[in-house]
């Protein structure tokens, strides 16, 4: 009878897959095949199953978890920078509505002011309904987030849309002939197609401007 080979070249002492039967696994004890120690591979299989140490599953470690704290950053963001939007947003377009009435020469009075206040309120309010998606949806306020740029571009487009609005189209010298409520004044008119469209943007950009992003933008 010719000696059984061994597991493979220089085998250590342990369970190898039995050279006659597939299905069993033999003691090898280093140099020879044991005669009487056998068992079947599925039981082996279970066996060092149960003994292998299992993996430890950190919710942390799943990409959603991974996900949510940059998500959480994200939403607390949008809602903290909120109260400056609102300051800044009221604060510009009331400046540009005051500006566009004096130097268009409208006759001014106290109660005026509680008017400009008025029409400012009313474009910071719509402002912020309008971005409200930016705010609330996490796809859209991750987009803001990391294209932040496109805010400042749009307060820019706006901002030059105002100044050329004095010179182009319509704009130009007015008169206002006196009545029975109001003395007659005269000032210079911008072309309103143009003004007040970039007053709209102007409201929109400015209630979503961002400040400098690579301290997040670099985590998420």
């Amino acid at each position: 009878m010719h000696p059984l080979p061994p597991p493979h070249e220089s085998a250590a002492p342990g369970w190898y897959v039995d050279p006659i039967a597939n299905d069993m696994l033999r003691w090898w004890d280093g140099a020879d095949w044991s005669e009487t120690e056998f068992k079947l591979v599925e039981t082996a299989m279970k066996m060092d199953l149960r003994k292998a140490p299992r993996p430890r599953t950190d919710p942390g470690d799943s990409p959603r978890a991974a996900s949510e704290p940059r998500a959480s950053k994200f939403t607390s963001l949008a809602w903290a920078l909120l109260p400056v939007q609102v300051f800044l947003t009221g604060l510009i377009t009331y400046v540009v509505i005051a500006a566009w009435t004096v130097i268009g020469g409208a006759y001014t009075e106290g109660l005026q002011v509680i008017g400009f206040a008025y029409l400012s309120a009313q474009l910071t309010i719509g402002a912020f309904l309008v971005g409200l998606p930016l705010r609330i949806a996490e796809s859209a306020r991750r987009w803001w987030f990391r294209h932040a740029l496109w805010a400042l571009a749009l307060f820019g487009l706006a901002a030059v849309g105002l100044l050329l609005s004095f010179v182009v189209g319509d704009a130009g010298p007015v008169h206002y002939a006196e009545t029975a409520e109001w003395p007659a004044t005269d000032g210079y008119g911008p072309d309103t197609r143009v003004f007040l469209p970039s007053l709209v943007v102007l409201a929109f950009a400015t209630m979503h401007l961002l400040p400098p992003l690579r301290r997040w933008r670099t985590a998420a």
